[in-house]
């Protein structure tokens, strides 16, 4: 693992915050960024409506899904596999 990020979150149920990227988690956090990358360059012309919650749903899905690519502890990719469905149910 690179990159490592390890911290107690909740010590009663041996919960850490801990994040990192090996080898196929980088592919996929760098394809996540470039499918982002383009959404933003194809909805350029076509978002006419509600623009500023748009770009919002899209970095909180962004976020999320580089959240769930870089966790090593099972309730934080829990927690961050259902923070993805937040933008899908706002709209």
């Amino acid at each position: 693992m690179q990159f490592v990020e390890r911290h107690q979150w909740i010590p009663e149920w041996n919960i850490t915050y801990s994040l990192g990227i090996d080898g196929i988690s980088v592919l996929f956090v760098l394809l996540s960024t470039l499918v982002t990358i383009l959404c933003v360059l194809i909805s350029w012309n076509s978002i006419k409506v509600k623009l500023k919650e748009f770009y919002i749903a899209l970095l909180v899905l962004e976020g999320a899904m580089i959240g769930v690519f870089s966790s090593l502890d099972f309730f934080l990719f829990y927690l961050f596999w259902e923070a993805m469905l937040i933008p899908c149910i706002s709209s």
